[in-house]
C-alpha cells in the first residue's frame, strides 16, 4: 500500500510539472542562441619573438623558445575552452609568419574533405582519456606550427645565402625586397585569407539554408566529421542550419609595417560592410596604430597586456587569463559585459609616397590619396594641382617647420 500511494505521488507531481518541462523544450528550440565562428591569426614572427624590446626605459628579457611554448599552451587551452562553450561554435587558425600566412586548422563543413584525408584519419589513434575533439584541434595547431617554422627557417637561411653571395658586389634591388619581404608579417594577408574564409562560410551556410534537403540531414552525411565542435554534421537533423556569428582574434607581437597601411584599411571596410568584429591582443611591444583603428572601427575589443608582466614572468603569464576573460566571450553576451576599451584611438595614417605615418598630410581632392608633402602631380590619379596652391602650401609647411 505505501509503495502504491508513492508511485501514485511520482506520477502526480510528474504531471504537475509536464506543462514545464515542455515549455522549456519549446523555448530552448525556439531562442538558440547562434554559434560563434573564430577566426585566430597567431603572430609568429621568430624576429619579434627572439628579441628584446626596449619599452618605458626598461631592457625585456629576450623571449626564449620555453616562453613561446607557454603562449602556445594558453592558446590552446583557450581554443579548447571556445569549442566548450557550444558543440557547434566553429573555429579556424591562421598563423603569420616572416611574408607568409597558412592556414593552420578549419572546422569549416566546405573544408571538410579537402583537409581531412583518409591517411591521416586511420593513422589518428583515439585516446580514451582526452576528448577526441580537443586533440584533433591541439594536434592540427602543434603541426602546422612545426611546419611554418620550418618553412621561415628555410626562408631565413635562402635569404642569408643571397645577402652573403651579393655582399661582395652591389645589392640588388631583389634581394633588398626579399629582406624587406622577410622582416615583414604576413598580418594583412592572414587577415585577408580570414575574411574570405568567413564569406564563403557565409555563402555556404545561405546555400544550406534554401536548400530543403539539408533540413533532413543529408548534408550530415557529406561533411562527416570534422574534428572540432562547428560543423553543420553536428546539428539536430530537423532544424535548419543556423548563422554564425562570425569574428577574428588577431595576437599580434610586432609594430606597425606603414607599407600595409592600404590593404589593412581594405580589410577594415571589408569586414565592416560584412559586421564582423576584429579583436586585437597585444602581446608584448610597443601599441599598433592599425590594428587599434581596426578594432575600433569595427567594434572590437583592443587589449595590450601589461609589459611588466610580461618581463617578470614571460609572455605566456598574463595571456591566458586576458583570453579567457576579455576575448572567450560569445558576442550575443558583449552588450552585458565590461570589457577593456580604449581612451584614446591612434587615427593617423601612412603617406602613399614614403609610406612613413604621419600627423598632418595633404589629401588630393580626386582620388583622395595622402601625402606628407605638397606634390605638383598626385602619384596616383596623375591630377595636376595649381602652381599657387603647391606654392602655398610649401610656404605653410616652411613657417610650421620653423616655429
Amino acid at each position: 500500500m505505501p509503495s502504491a500511494q508513492a508511485k501514485n505521488t511520482t506520477d502526480v507531481a510528474n504531471a504537475g510539472f509536464s506543462h514545464l518541462n515542455a515549455g522549456r523544450g519549446r523555448a530552448a528550440l525556439t531562442t538558440r542562441i547562434a554559434p560563434d565562428f573564430l577566426v585566430l591569426i597567431i603572430d609568429v614572427n621568430p624576429i619579434a619573438w627572439t628579441s628584446g624590446s626596449t619599452r618605458n626605459g626598461k631592457q625585456r628579457e629576450a623571449v626564449h623558445d620555453s616562453d613561446f611554448e607557454n603562449a602556445l599552451n594558453a592558446i590552446i587551452i583557450f581554443l579548447n575552452a571556445h569549442i566548450a562553450m557550444q558543440h557547434e561554435n566553429g573555429l579556424a587558425i591562421y598563423a603569420a609568419g616572416t611574408g607568409r600566412a597558412q592556414l593552420l586548422y578549419t572546422s569549416a563543413p566546405f573544408a571538410s574533405r579537402s583537409t581531412t584525408t583518409s591517411s591521416e584519419a586511420g593513422s589518428a589513434k583515439p585516446d580514451a582519456n582526452t576528448y577526441q575533439h580537443f586533440k584533433h584541434v591541439d594536434d592540427k595547431v602543434v603541426e602546422g606550427m612545426k611546419r611554418m617554422a620550418r618553412d621561415m627557417r628555410a626562408q631565413l637561411e635562402a635569404a642569408s645565402a643571397s645577402s652573403s653571395s651579393s655582399s661582395s658586389s652591389t645589392p640588388s634591388s631583389s634581394t633588398s625586397a626579399a629582406a624587406s619581404k622577410m622582416a615583414t608579417t604576413a598580418i594583412v594577408s592572414a587577415l585577408a585569407q580570414a575574411l574570405c574564409h568567413l564569406n564563403r562560410l557565409a555563402l555556404a551556410s545561405a546555400a544550406n539554408a534554401n536548400d530543403p534537403a539539408s533540413r533532413f540531414g543529408s548534408s550530415a552525411a557529406t561533411t562527416g566529421d570534422t574534428g572540432g565542435g562547428g560543423s553543420a554534421g553536428s546539428t539536430n537533423a530537423t532544424a535548419a542550419p543556423q548563422a554564425f556569428r562570425n569574428r577574428i582574434l588577431i595576437l599580434s607581437v610586432t609594430p606597425d609595417a606603414s607599407t600595409q597601411y592600404i590593404p589593412m584599411m581594405n580589410c577594415i571596410f571589408a569586414a565592416q560592410k560584412k559586421s564582423i568584429l576584429i579583436d586585437v591582443c597585444k602581446v608584448f611591444g610597443a601599441d599598433t596604430v592599425f590594428l587599434q583603428q581596426a578594432a575600433h572601427l569595427t567594434g572590437g575589443t583592443y587589449f595590450r597586456i601589461d609589459e611588466a608582466a610580461t618581463v617578470e614572468g614571460g609572455a605566456a603569464s598574463g595571456l591566458l587569463q586576458c583570453l579567457m576573460s576579455s576575448y572567450l566571450p560569445s558576442r550575443s553576451i558583449r552588450d552585458v559585459m565590461h570589457l577593456p576599451m580604449l581612451d584614446e584611438v591612434d587615427f593617423r595614417a601612412a603617406c602613399f609616397c614614403h609610406r612613413r605615418i604621419v600627423d598632418v598630410g595633404y589629401v588630393c581632392s580626386v582620388c583622395l590619396s595622402l601625402f606628407c608633402e605638397p606634390r605638383p602631380v598626385c602619384l596616383t590619379c596623375q591630377s595636376r594641382y595649381p602652381t599657387h596652391t603647391i606654392e602655398r602650401y610649401r610656404q605653410e609647411e616652411a613657417l610650421t617647420t620653423a616655429s
